[in-house]
């Protein structure tokens, strides 16, 4: 059972299937806040923003940090310097957020609005750009209204195993050309299998690769909520089943494996392979404990 905002936001994505973005917040640098992303942000069925300057992550920019159960943002745009036409220069995530909302709705218009947030998030992901740094030191102040120097702390941009994202960063720079490029490429790359609730290998598709060529997949995942409510406040959404992405040869011998959630319900995670061989690899997905179910979407980009 989930209580309050994130049970409705779980509702609302999957009785309606709207996209949902929402900006990261602006509290890295500040000691009035923790420096984490809260709801509705850090909500496993919306889209978290980070912002950049055009090179660096935002030294403000929130992230989910230190043991926090989800890993976000899933991507960051331009967020310092905007020029807002008659209002000026604005600077913060609020102005990265409206940029990713964008790139969504031009990917929505590109495919007649067939796209789910699965698949726009593995666009998104695998389109970005990653060439993003991070200056490790954040000088911090007291809040937002009082610019009094407090300390200096480290935060890195590590790099999140259970979701293939970095925790400042996410997948990187919004990239809008490569995102709506990569939406023609994906209409004969991506894989789809609507409902995972049964233990058994579910067939995703094949690809022909030559030896030493790389290539790097998304993969998305939401869990599914049950359509009731309790006692007019709370939610009950279902766990995740443990899902995992399997890589075999033609000759039914698995190459790699790689677990795609974690405890937490984490929606996306990108995986880099490179083949051994030239022949067709065949993709599968696998699933344990499915007396739960949910949705699972993958896109391949060719490096």
């Amino acid at each position: 059972t989930i209580n309050g905002i994130e049970g409705y936001l779980d509702y609302m994505y999957n009785s309606t299937g709207v996209i949902m973005v929402a900006a990261c917040g602006n509290g890295l640098d500040l000691v009035s806040q923790n420096g984490t992303i809260s709801l509705p942000a850090a909500a496993a069925n919306v889209i978290a923003v980070g912002s950049h300057d055009g090179l660096y992550t935002s030294q403000f920019s929130s992230c989910n940090i230190l043991d926090d159960v989800y890993s976000k943002p899933e991507i960051g745009a331009k967020g310092e310097g905007r020029d807002i036409n008659a209002y000026g220069a604005a600077t913060g995530t609020s102005f990265s957020a409206p940029a990713v909302t964008g790139t969504v709705a031009l990917l929505l218009e590109g495919s007649n609005n067939t796209l789910t947030k699965e698949d726009i998030v593995s666009l998104l992901v695998c389109s970005a750009d990653t060439n993003v740094l991070c200056e490790p030191s954040v000088d911090r102040y007291r809040s937002s209204t009082n610019n009094t120097y407090v300390d200096t702390i480290n935060v890195y941009n590590t790099f999140d195993e259970s979701t293939g994202l970095y925790n400042r960063s996410g997948a990187g720079k919004l990239d809008i050309a490569n995102a709506i490029n990569l939406l023609n490429f994906y209409n004969s790359n991506h894989f789809y299998h609507p409902t995972i609730a049964t233990a058994v290998h579910y067939y995703i598709g094949d690809l022909y690769l030559q030896a030493n060529q790389t290539i790097k997949i998304a993969t998305a995942i939401n869990r599914n909520a049950s359509t009731y409510w309790l006692f007019g406040t709370q939610y009950k959404s279902e766990d995740m089943p443990n899902i995992q992405l399997e890589i075999w040869s033609s000759s039914d011998e698995i190459l790699y494996l790689q677990p795609l959630n974690s405890d937490y319900f984490a929606s996306v995670k990108t995986i880099t392979y490179t083949a051994t061989y030239s022949g067709t690899y065949e993709f599968y997905i696998f699933a344990t404990n499915v007396e739960n179910s949910s949705n699972a979407r993958t896109v391949y980009k060719i490096s």
